[in-house]
């Protein structure tokens, strides 16, 4: 995965745009205060009706499978060529889509990526190959699958937690943090340090709207709420939650909007937050971008 498993390039200017491949430590410090205090505040009361971690997008959620490596995959479904991805599990065993080869599951559809995360055995969920228009879908081998409509979810089993924790919890969550490329028009944040809560807005950030927000939370010493959000403007109003459900201590999530911006004809603007709870904190890496 090009975006490194955990979960982002940050502009020296924001007048002048995202200068490609800087993190948020190239950033001015007045420039870093001033977007922070940009950033709407959000009620712990703005929930998702129904979330769950075996459904973190509610009804959207069309499946939940435990891949090879042991991690927790969801694939949640809004509208053609708007979907979302969810892999919950230990920090140490890293993402799926790095074992399976995948650089930048962005350019997929997500019944792509689902069919490449699964073996041949499992079923294939129909409304994730609807979700994907003809000429974006990369396989052929869709058929050979057992079709199922009104979602599939296996039973997970938990793993024994290693995580990002201890004393060296920082320089691990570092060396796992994704790569922004030079010459991508991308924002990253990810220093490792412990926060109770952050909250990142593409169009605060970026000055625009764009087609990719990727956040990766790994949890310790209690839980940590994740939430994400999408909306078609900039000024629009936000609804509720897209996605929403609470992360283990010891785990680590990486949740991605995949909305393929060629297809739809406009840009959208993501918002996603972690809030831990009392005694508990969590580290962050976020990653938006627009292609």
């Amino acid at each position: 995965m090009n975006h490194r498993t955990s979960i982002f390039c940050l502009p020296l200017a924001l007048l002048a745009g995202c200068i490609p491949g800087h993190d948020e430590r190239a950033m001015d410090s007045l420039d870093r205060n001033r977007l922070e205090q940009r950033e709407e505040e959000v009620s712990p009361e703005d929930s998702l009706r129904g979330a769950t971690l075996e459904r973190p997008c509610a009804q959207q959620t069309i499946t939940q499978v435990q891949v090879r490596n042991g991690n927790r995959m969801s694939f949640c479904v809004f509208d053609v060529a708007k979907t979302l991805f969810v892999e919950v599990g230990l920090e140490d065993v890293g993402s799926i889509f790095d074992e399976v080869g995948i650089r930048d599951p962005f350019e997929y559809c997500a019944v792509d990526l689902y069919m490449a995360v699964t073996e041949s055995g499992q079923p294939l969920p129909v409304e994730l190959l609807e979700a994907c228009p003809r000429e974006l879908r990369r396989r052929d081998d869709y058929a050979r699958r057992e079709p199922v409509r009104g979602g599939y979810f296996e039973t997970i089993r938990e793993p024994q937690a290693a995580n990002f924790c201890g004393s060296d919890g920082k320089s691990k969550f570092k060396a796992a943090c994704p790569v922004c490329n030079a010459y991508d028009d991308c924002l990253l944040f990810c220093d490792g340090e412990p926060t109770t809560m952050h909250q990142r807005t593409l169009s605060v950030w970026m000055g625009e709207e764009g087609n990719i927000a990727l956040d990766k939370n790994a949890s310790c010493a209690g839980s940590t709420r994740v939430r994400g959000w999408d909306r078609e403007d900039e000024g629009d109003a936000w609804g509720p939650p897209d996605y929403d459900f609470s992360l283990a201590s010891g785990h680590t999530s990486t949740t991605g909007f995949i909305y393929h911006s060629g297809f739809l004809g406009q840009d959208y603007d993501f918002r996603v937050r972690a809030d831990s709870k009392s005694g508990a904190f969590h580290r962050f890496g976020t990653y938006l971008e627009d292609e």
